[in-house]
């Protein structure tokens, strides 16, 4: 789990700046972690896990979307994870439509990435301390 997600984050990170000049602003870099269990190989501790995690993602800050599959998933690390990463946790249940479950879930992803599009325009079109007006 730890590996997993310390080189995804390590590859977004040196990702953006090889991109083209002007090309960085538009890419908006997101990891999907999917899993079945815990962490049971290489870093088990759950606060190293997540000091590590946070630590490899303060260069591209990429939101950190993960999926747990079944129940052995350790859920509370994954909510902890994604939140302190800007992304969220789901559940998929093995009951359910899974097909239906990952369509809410890429519904949930795309409202994210338009609301913090939406911020990071309004972050750069009001100065510090000026508070937007209506057109």
């Amino acid at each position: 789990m730890n590996e997993a997600l310390v080189t995804a984050l390590n590859i977004s990170s040196a990702t953006i700046p090889k991109l083209p000049p002007g090309k960085s602003s538009k890419v908006h870099p997101m990891v999907f972690f999917l899993t079945d269990g815990r962490a049971t190989s290489g870093e088990i501790d759950r606060e190293k896990i997540l000091f590590n995690v946070l630590n490899a993602n303060s260069g591209s800050k990429a939101p950190v979307f993960t999926l747990a599959f079944g129940r052995q998933a350790d859920f509370e690390l994954l909510k902890i994870l994604s939140l302190q990463n800007n992304g969220f946790a789901r559940k998929i249940y093995v009951a359910a439509d899974a097909s239906l479950q990952l369509q809410g879930f890429y519904r949930e992803v795309c409202i994210h990435r338009d609301f913090f599009s939406i911020l990071a325009v309004l972050d750069n079109s009001v100065s510090p301390g000026e508070q937007p007006h209506p057109p």
